[in-house]
């Protein structure tokens, strides 16, 4: 449901074009998020939480080779700031492809390309040279020497050397060169009169004007700085807001008006009130949520109904908002009240409820009461293998809590006889690196006592697609 709202989100949006200052009709949006969007950011840290989880998981694998400035130190595996990000690792081949691997899973399913171009590796200055050589070959980076700079810091190996901070210590100087105050007096001429050639190059043409035709008093006398737009002539922020803000013609829009007082809400939110005998009495839309989403019912499909639907109401009443200020006009009442009526039948049949999609809002809260889960029957049974051939069950299981993890399996024959089994602990390790210990050891097992005709029937659609090559390994 959250994924399915954010698509909305981002696939159902006008925009509009100024040219010379003038709205010129929209077009619908596709894709992407509008600049500036505070949605933005949170849809960044999502994606890119799952890249800092693919590296941090390497060291769960044993075959991984992590870097460390103290082998009993903790191993540091990046640092991730926006779009700038920092790995560390040893140099070993095998370690660097895994996090490669883990870098390209990455680019596949985000959509987000790294730049090789932009980015390179930086190793010590004892490290020999067919070393870096085998580095640049197996990631395509270009090599570069300390110190190289992360968020405008220069990071180096050894010690200080003051040039390192050069461009820090210049922009620190030009910044504490910027004056920080104007002494009024240098905008007055000699003969008493204000210097509009230098005023000029330090405030805006219209705010020149104004002051050219403010008078100058006794230059003896004590200055006093007024803030006109205040009553008493001092500086507040409500009235510099007031100046600042671009005010429009129409109400302001306020969250509580657009989606609770107003005619369109107030007449979409009544109608599902209606058979569901409850009254829209609270005066804030978080009120609002509250209530549905807190009313107490034993019935699971009537319950996530009322969870839903203050969902679905939010959402079209901002669609036909939106019509109305970008599009050809907001749709009738009954067109938004039919597209929430669908929306929220779709879903309940995607729970199991089994609505039917000709039913009005009367039939669906009539009906809904008597409705129950459908329960599937799904027969599994176990399939015996050809002649000459023996076939392989396996399972792996890891449990991040207790830092555990095991695997297991059985071998069996044409009748169903057991040829062997196993079972065997692990290091922590992923649940699909598990799955993969579990098959590799039932098929070495197997080559190594000459049964070569194998029938692996497992329970991890990952493990099969990684062995007929579908996937690679993550």
């Amino acid at each position: 449901m959250f994924v399915g709202i954010i698509s909305r989100l981002i696939s159902d949006v006008w925009y509009s074009i100024l040219i010379n200052g003038t709205r010129q009709g929209f077009f619908h949006s596709t894709r992407g998020l509008k600049q500036g969007d505070p949605l933005s950011p949170t849809l960044f840290i999502l994606a890119a939480e799952t890249l800092t989880k693919a590296l941090n998981i390497l060291h769960d694998r044993e075959c991984y080779i992590g870097f460390s400035i103290d082998q009993n130190g903790p191993q540091i595996n990046h640092l991730y700031y926006a779009y700038d990000l920092v790995i560390f690792s040893s140099g070993n081949k095998r370690s660097i492809k895994m996090t490669l691997n883990a870098l390209h899973n990455y680019e596949e399913a985000s959509g987000q390309e790294i730049s090789k171009e932009k980015s390179f590796f930086v190793t010590v200055a004892q490290t020999p040279k067919p070393k870096r050589r085998m580095i640049e070959i197996v990631t395509g980076y270009k090599h570069q020497h300390f110190p190289f700079k992360y968020l405008g810091c220069p990071i180096y190996c050894g010690r200080k050397i003051i040039f390192y901070f050069n461009d820090m210590v210049t922009k620190i100087l030009q910044f504490q060169s910027k004056p920080r105050h104007l002494i009024l007096d240098d905008c007055i001429t000699d003969e008493g009169t204000w210097d509009l050639d230098f005023i000029s190059q330090l405030v805006p043409a219209d705010i020149l004007d104004k002051i050219s035709k403010i008078p100058i008093s006794d230059r003896r006398e004590t200055y006093i700085a007024i803030w006109t737009p205040s009553t008493d002539g001092r500086f507040n922020c409500s009235t510099a807001f007031e100046i600042v803000r671009q005010r429009k013609d129409q109400l302001e829009e306020t969250i509580n008006h657009l989606f609770l007082e107003s005619d369109t809400a107030k007449a979409v939110w009544n109608l599902f009130y209606t058979n569901l005998g409850l009254t829209p009495h609270t005066p804030s839309l978080s009120g609002r949520l509250f209530t549905w989403i807190t009313i107490n019912t034993h019935n699971k499909f009537i319950r996530t109904m009322h969870q839903i639907i203050p969902i679905y109401i939010c959402w079209e009443i901002w669609k036909a908002r939106c019509a109305s200020r970008y599009g050809n006009g907001a749709p009738p009442i009954y067109k938004i009240f039919q597209e929430i009526l669908f929306h929220i039948k779709i879903y309940l049949n995607k729970i199991g409820a089994r609505v039917d999609l000709r039913w009005n809002w009367y039939n669906l809260c009539t009906q809904l009461d008597n409705l129950r889960p459908s329960l599937i029957f799904t027969p599994v049974t176990w399939g015996k293998p050809p002649n000459n051939w023996i076939k392989i069950n396996t399972d792996g299981r890891s449990n991040s809590e207790d830092l555990l993890a095991g695997i297991g399996g059985i071998v069996r024959d044409k009748n169903g006889s057991l040829v062997m089994a196993f079972a065997k602990k692990l290091y922590f390790c992923t649940n699909n690196t598990a799955e993969l210990s579990a098959t590799f050891f039932a098929i070495s097992w197997c080559i190594a006592n000459n049964y070569m005709n194998i029938i692996l029937d497992l329970d991890s659609l990952l493990v099969v697609n990684i062995i007929q090559e579908y996937s690679s390994i993550p």
